[in-house]
């Protein structure tokens, strides 16, 4: 693996899976932080880390395949993703790069597996799945980075802390689990507002963007040791 010890320039990819590779093991950090010592919307940094390595993994996979389609010369500058062939820099839907990554594999499945090579053509359904589970919450790379600006449902999801209603907030009391809650009362000590902090928001998204980094973080070596000589 002679790229770990050159400048990024020197990379086969230009760097993207080496800078992947800091954002998904920054994310992997702050996520053992968070759950250690708990904080208020972590889930924010922490997938938007993840979020970040995988944009910059697929990216990484695209530079090299194309790099070995054209016998080891392209620029960065020379990749367009997408109906409206963005470059490849100014693309930052995940589902546009993975579709794109996986039109090359399979257009080019001749000339990529050949003997003793990884079948990449053969992409699992569970990823193709995690992909559109991480597309429909972040399409732009803006959903972890802002607050919600517009109220859809899936933007009501962001915050920790959640409104509850005040029969609902005795049963949890009365269940014995642990609760962090707000609660506004009026001159009738009448509980009028109540809210909770919900330290598992977005879980389910961080568990797709967690599984596929892991994926990509793989797949990024293996395609650079098998088409660009590990360089």
């Amino acid at each position: 693996m002679k790229y770990l010890f050159l400048p990024f320039e020197q990379h086969s990819d230009f760097g993207f899976g080496e800078v992947a590779r800091s954002f998904q093991e920054s994310a992997e950090r702050l996520a053992l932080d968070a759950h250690n010592k708990p904080l208020m919307n972590s889930q924010f940094p922490v997938n938007y880390l993840y979020r970040h390595s995988i944009e910059l993994y697929l990216k990484s996979c695209i530079i090299n395949i194309h790099r070995y389609l054209n016998n080891g010369s392209i620029k960065v500058s020379d990749i367009r993703i997408g109906e409206k062939q963005q470059l490849i820099s100014n693309m930052h839907s995940i589902k546009s790069l993975f579709q794109h990554f996986r039109g090359l594999v399979v257009d080019n499945k001749a000339i990529i597996e050949i003997e003793k090579r990884t079948k990449w053509s053969e992409i699992p359904g569970e990823l193709s799945a995690f992909i559109e589970d991480i597309e429909s919450y972040d399409s732009r790379s803006t959903y972890f980075r802002y607050p919600g600006l517009d109220l859809t449902q899936v933007e009501l999801e962001k915050s920790s802390m959640k409104e509850v209603d005040s029969k609902d907030l005795q049963g949890m009391v009365e269940s014995g689990n642990k609760i962090f809650t707000y609660v506004e009362v009026n001159d009738k000590n009448e509980i009028e507002k109540a809210y909770i902090l919900d330290r598992a928001v977005l879980g389910k998204c961080q568990e797709s963007l967690k599984e596929v980094a892991g994926i990509l973080s793989g797949a990024s070596v293996g395609i650079r040791m098998e088409l660009a000589n590990g360089e």
